[in-house]
């Protein structure tokens, strides 16, 4: 009786471990499947001496479900120039990201972090694509 305690004591040890580096990883470690900026790998740092060109990840600064975008944060944009007043304009890559052109210069409060890429490409990877389906820009997220 006492093994049996000890083996599953051990395995749900482990099944914890796994479990909170699983979540750690996806917290630091972003994937981009939209279309508004290269899809890949990402790494998030705190937002600290945001400086033009640098890539960001913001919530949404204003309310777009009429738009049709329904995302709230984890918007991923490129810094295109920050303004005197201290705003920010951001341009995603697509020629119909949801950024700055949408919603205008936006205050430091909604970047919440300064993103660093790991592993990009232009074309969606493979086993992101849905079965017999070509990709599509995304309305969550461009």
């Amino acid at each position: 009786m006492k093994y049996v305690v000890k083996l599953v004591g051990k395995k749900l040890i482990i099944f914890i471990l796994l479990t909170s580096m699983a979540l750690l990883l996806i917290r630091c470690f972003p994937l981009n499947v939209t279309a508004s900026m290269p899809y890949g790998l990402y790494m998030r740092l705190p937002p600290w001496n945001v400086k033009e060109g640098d890539l960001v990840e913001l919530d949404n600064p204003m309310d777009s479900s009429s738009l049709g975008v329904y995302v709230q944060h984890g918007l991923l944009k490129k810094v295109d120039h920050i303004n005197e007043d201290g705003t920010y304009y951001v341009l995603g890559e697509h020629e119909l990201s949801y950024d700055s052109r949408y919603f205008g210069a936006i205050e430091k409060k909604y970047i919440t972090s300064k993103i660093i890429p790991i592993w990009t490409t232009k074309k969606l990877p493979k086993f992101l694509e849905k079965k017999n389906q070509q990709p599509t820009v995304q309305s969550a997220g461009v």
